[in-house]
């Protein structure tokens, strides 16, 4: 399915410019969406979580008491689970949360996720703040009547990373960090004309 986006400026105003995407499905593939959604969410889970084994815990070097003639069941180690400040049994270790995905089933995602986005989806000539100023983001957003919004380019400034930082309803990523969970998150996705193309370019 091609979707001809139109280009405009910093203040709303449509310019004789257009994006072309060629790649994006006929229809929205929820399944997708969910599970890279859950995967990202995933990912930003630390896993550090951690018990210490038989082999970790300190002490228990010797056996505890002899083999038989006490009448107390046997025991080789003190660190043996069934004592008290012993190993743990299959406790938790530090691991990673998230799946793994072929790059075929990311980029459909991403495609399924720009298609939900169709209506809220503004490619901009240029993403900039030239004085770094909040107030700059929050005039733009005024323009396009949306209250919140994911920000695309191919390298977004310090200066325009300065001006949203306030805006808890904002956020401004580069291009190799676009992700599925951040385009259903926010309202509106934005996307400069340079980073759109390498966008359109890298979806096929």
């Amino acid at each position: 399915m091609t979707r001809t986006i139109h280009v405009y400026n910093l203040k709303g105003e449509k310019l004789q410019d257009s994006l072309q995407f060629s790649s994006l499905p006929k229809k929205i593939k929820g399944s997708l969406l969910h599970q890279m959604a859950v995967d990202y969410l995933a990912k930003k889970r630390s896993g550090s979580a951690n018990t210490k084994t038989r082999s970790e815990v300190s002490g228990g070097g010797r056996k505890p008491w002899a083999q038989k003639g006490t009448g107390r069941a046997r025991a080789g180690s003190t660190r043996s689970p069934l004592f008290r400040g012993g190993g743990v049994i299959f406790g938790p270790k530090p691991r990673k949360y998230g799946g793994i995905y072929t790059k075929q089933f990311k980029k459909a995602a991403l495609r399924s996720a720009l298609l939900n986005k169709s209506k809220t989806w503004f490619v901009l000539k240029e993403i900039e703040a030239k004085h770094g100023k909040t107030k700059e983001v929050v005039e733009l957003l005024k323009h396009f009547k949306v209250k919140s919004a994911l920000f695309v380019d191919e390298k977004i400034s310090d200066l325009f990373l300065r001006a949203t930082r306030n805006i808890k309803e904002v956020k401004a990523i580069s291009l190799n960090s676009v992700n599925v969970y951040d385009l259903l998150k926010y309202e509106a996705f934005f996307i400069s004309l340079k980073a759109g193309k390498k966008l359109a370019e890298v979806l096929g």
